[in-house]
């Protein structure tokens, strides 16, 4: 029981490691890409490559969670803390997003960007995060089996996100 658990523990520090590596990476790679389709006006490569960026965020979380319930003995959605999480995420949600939109408005969230483009990807990664989080807290109002709540999650977490993007 304890290597089982040991395991999980490693895999999800391993999803930590990787998911922070796919921020360095798109630090690295991303502003290249971006000036690319900017220069070529090409708008549906931007969508996809977000779309490809919202996937990968969605599917770290989503064995993050994966790994959870295969540490813990039983259903860890019955636990209070989910049953009040659309509450605890939809506020965090809320405050994420209130933050960004009044750091835009005072321009301070473009200077900081600027200066370090890695907030940018951080605030992405959160509120990816904290939605797929939301949508799990939701399903599992409806759903028993822990494996179906983060799978129809991850569907419904992505497929929303998704088509945003593609509605710009």
């Amino acid at each position: 029981m304890v290597n089982d658990i040991n395991k999980w523990s490693f895999f999800q520090l391993l999803n930590l490691a990787a998911l922070i590596t796919l921020i360095i990476l798109f630090e690295k790679i991303g502003y290249i890409l971006f000036d690319a389709f900017l220069s070529n006006g090409s708008s549906i490569m931007m969508q996809i490559y977000f779309a490809v960026a919202i996937l990968l965020t969605v599917s770290f979380n989503y064995f993050w969670i994966y790994c959870q319930v295969k540490k813990s003995s039983g259903n860890i959605f019955h636990n209070k803390f989910w049953r009040n999480g659309i509450k605890v995420f939809g506020l965090s949600l809320m405050i994420l997003i209130l933050t960004i939109l009044v750091s835009g408005f005072t321009g301070d969230i473009f200077i900081i960007v600027e200066q370090n483009r890695w907030v940018m990807y951080l605030m992405a990664v959160l509120f990816i995060s904290i939605t797929y989080f939301m949508m799990v807290s939701i399903v599992s109002k409806f759903e028993n089996s822990p494996f179906s709540i983060i799978k129809m999650s991850f569907y419904a977490t992505s497929i929303m996100l998704v088509i945003s993007i593609f509605m710009m």
